[in-house]
């Protein structure tokens, strides 16, 4: 066999060869908000919630297309958003569905039909960073699959009817995050038996892990790549964007304000 054609036929795992696009899933209404626009639309510091985690991905040179899923009222100002910010990587700006799964569904079906790998974030996490994503995709490279797990730091009890029933060991258990990272061809599948068995889950690896063989690896999540669903998360979002954009300031101004004398003024 030829350098060339063992070249052809190998699989799509290096670096070099892989086509992975991102889906930002953004269609939820945000009634815990209680505010007159969809969560994904409303402004957090200098553009909407959704555009933070879109640029996030705008700058992963290993992530070829975004297809970013908003309300279908929402379409129209979603889309000026793109335009305003030149987030050239977005290719479609599609409705969302009943459910997060349908959401994801009308996602992938706007893929390109060579794209081989899909990250699925929510586009509530707004502070998701270029680190987190190219974890992710390392380790999905390596076995099909990969989500971001936080450690839980709560005492875990189970509960049945008023009563606790028992402690369970918090060291097996991780809060799961955003951006999960698979196979196209998997996450295909995956959605495909869940809907024809009327499956709704809360994530795609609970999914994935359901209906496909195969491993999904665990890498270290991020405290502040939190999810923003009350008016307690939006108040905490805003607070961390207003220091981190404190700091940038601080940082393209005077270097010296990140020197050990200086980290508690911020």
């Amino acid at each position: 066999m030829t350098a060339r054609r063992r070249e052809a036929n190998a699989p799509p795992n290096r670096p070099e060869q892989i086509r992975a696009a991102a889906i930002v899933v953004a269609a939820g209404s945000g009634s815990r908000l209680r505010g007159p626009v969809a969560k994904s639309l409303r402004i957090l510091g200098d553009k909407p919630l959704f555009a933070h985690a879109v640029t996030a991905f705008e700058g992963i040179s290993r992530i070829r297309d975004i297809i970013l899923v908003v309300p279908a009222q929402g379409i129209p100002l979603a889309r000026h958003w793109v335009e305003s910010l030149q987030l050239i990587k977005v290719i479609a700006v599609v409705p969302g569905g009943k459910e997060r799964g349908d959401s994801v569904q009308e996602g992938l079906n706007a893929l390109a039909s060579d794209v081989q790998w899909v990250a699925i974030h929510d586009g509530a996490r707004p502070f998701v960073s270029a680190d987190l994503i190219d974890r992710a995709l390392d380790a999905a490279l390596k076995v099909g699959g990969a989500i971001p797990v936080v450690p839980l730091t709560d005492t875990i009890k189970e509960v049945s009817d008023g009563r606790i029933k028992g402690t369970i060991d918090r060291a097996t258990l991780g809060g799961a995050q955003t951006p999960q990272v698979f196979l196209k061809e998997r996450l295909l599948e995956a959605y495909r038996l869940a809907s024809d068995r009327g499956i709704v889950a809360t994530d795609d690896a609970q999914i994935v892990q359901q209906f496909t063989p195969g491993a999904i690896a665990a890498v270290p999540g991020d405290e502040r790549n939190f999810k923003v669903t009350t008016v307690e998360d939006w108040l905490r979002a805003e607070d961390l964007w207003n220091r981190l954009h404190l700091q940038r300031g601080f940082h393209s101004a005077d270097p010296s304000a990140f020197s050990p004398n200086n980290r508690g003024r911020a």
